[in-house]
């Protein structure tokens, strides 16, 4: 029998892939010969950036580097040094089919970094890559929308999808001068980090704003114990990002792959030059009806349904939190730098918002207590929370932690830290719903009329006015329009008045 069906395509943001990359390191590395030699290793690091990020065809093709950041003891005259030196590296994986217009959250960290000085001059150098990735895509669902033949009544259920999605990267540059007071002798570190905190959208772009934190370690000459300074500067960039309007949620994510310095010859203007690469993801929240049940009040249909899997946004992070940590009886009296790395982040939806579970790697550069330079690392789990206001039982985020700013003091023998962190991207709500996608009416099988035009009906708590309707055959409306009901959930001891269409 003509049913009269009426059809819509709907976009669906679907996860292709999640998973993690390994990245081997390697490099045997002869320092030059305007470099004296190595008489102790004081700290030894492997910092990782992903540079692009691209799919192609059905591949996805990762670039980035390490940089290795070697801080030692001179063999000549027992003064600290320090060698960096990149790392690139090209990784490819094959995806199950080809996939346009994806948005690729990563994120990438060091497992472990071993060097070895095989000889005052030489280092062996071997380490180990984690990439986490998550590729989405928007694939075409097609679903029921309406049903216009008479006796059919559809159930629909409303709910929010991701309707639009646009992911874009970009690299760009930024240059900053600092002033070094007292004037620098050997500049031993140079570390940027940098967060956007507002993002402001206008036709096909997006303006986005942030900080970048500056940290330059450094000794005088009258002096070969490290001094640390602290800077910040302010960042722009403006995203191209065709189809986007003040309607979509933007996420901004700056990464720092590269940093370049240079000093003056009087030691106290060190000009700085960073590589930046930009990740914009930019979603369209929409609500849908999705016709979730249907039956006839003449005959009997036969449904195909199939199953949607869905993400909606709930809300945009962009917040700071505050980590405070004692570390209890130190064997040093004094610090001269400190690097924080925090990994492993495990988020849980609690009752006020996320809890969050990580792992603190702490590495700092003391004078210990014999009035010698050394490393002190530590690695402690920390917990904190992140108080959202989330209207589901069902919520995730995707996020990216970035350490702004490090305060620590030692009192009493004990490390006193506190960290402040910038904490960005999305809280979503990932579903299934069994959707109708089609219907048959079966004329050859009329169902069965009631003998009286209406009956009366004692409904459970929480019975709803859809399953009753189907149940006695009838229709949701009459049964609402003859009970004055205003939800379609019955959550009271009533009599309810079924009236038979």
């Amino acid at each position: 029998m003509e049913s009269n069906l009426s059809h819509e395509t709907i976009k669906i943001n679907q996860e292709i892939y999640r998973g993690t990359l390994e990245q081997s390191v390697e490099l045997e590395y002869q320092l030059p010969d305007y470099y004296p030699g190595i008489f102790k290793m004081l700290q030894f690091r492997l910092e990782p950036h992903v540079c692009s990020c691209r799919t192609s065809g059905d591949q996805i093709i990762i670039d980035g580097d390490s940089t290795m950041k070697l801080m030692y003891v001179d063999e000549e005259n027992g003064l600290i040094r320090t060698i960096n030196q990149n790392i690139p590296f090209s990784k490819t994986m094959k995806l199950k089919n080809e996939s346009e217009d994806t948005a690729i959250f990563y994120d990438i960290k060091t497992n472990y970094a071993n060097c070895r000085i095989v000889s005052p001059r030489k280092i062996d150098i071997k380490g180990s890559l984690t990439i986490s990735l998550k590729i989405q895509v928007q694939n075409d669902e097609m679903i029921l929308n309406d049903a216009s033949k008479e006796g059919i009544e559809l159930n629909r259920n409303s709910v929010s999808i991701i309707s639009d999605q646009i992911w874009t990267t970009r690299q760009f540059g930024i240059s900053e001068q600092v002033e070094l007071d007292p004037p620098a002798q050997e500049i031993l570190d140079v570390r940027i980090s940098a967060v956007a905190n507002e993002c402001k959208i206008i036709s096909n772009k997006a303006i986005t704003k942030g900080e970048a934190y500056i940290n330059v370690l450094y000794c005088t000459e009258n002096s070969n114990f490290p001094i640390l300074k602290n800077f910040t500067t302010e960042i722009s960039q403006i995203v191209d990002m065709p189809r986007i309007d003040e309607n979509f949620t933007c996420d901004v994510r700056y990464d720092i792959t590269s940093v370049d310095s240079n000093i003056n010859e009087n030691g106290n203007i060190l000009d700085l030059d960073a590589d930046v690469t930009v990740n914009s993801c930019a979603m369209l929240s929409k609500n849908i009806d999705l016709v979730t049940d249907a039956y006839s009040t003449e005959c009997e249909i036969k449904t195909t349904t199939k199953e949607i899997n869905f993400s909606s946004v709930l809300s945009l992070i962009n917040d700071t939190v505050v980590l405070n940590e004692t570390i209890e009886k130190i064997r040093f009296n004094e610090i001269y730098d400190m690097c924080v790395n925090i990994t492993d982040l495990s988020p849980k939806q609690v009752s006020d918002g996320f809890s969050f579970n990580a792992k603190l790697h702490i590495m700092a550069l003391v004078n210990s207590n014999d009035d010698v330079a050394e490393v002190y690392e530590k690695t402690i789990p920390i917990e904190f929370k992140l108080k959202k206001d989330i209207n589901s039982e069902n919520a995730n985020v995707d996020v990216n932690l970035t350490v702004t700013n490090i305060n620590y003091e030692i009192v009493n023998g004990n490390l006193q830290i506190k960290i402040y962190a910038h904490i960005g991207g999305f809280v979503f709500c990932n579903e299934k719903f069994a959707a109708v996608s089609d219907l048959i009416l079966d004329d050859s099988k009329p169902k069965e009329k009631a003998s009286s035009a209406l009956m009366l009906y004692y409904p459970e708590h929480g019975d709803s006015v859809w399953n009753i309707a189907k149940k006695f055959c009838t229709s949701t409306k009459a049964i609402m329009e003859a009970n004055d009901l205003e939800d379609d959930v019955v959550n009271n001891k009533v009599m309810l008045i079924i009236p038979i269409v």
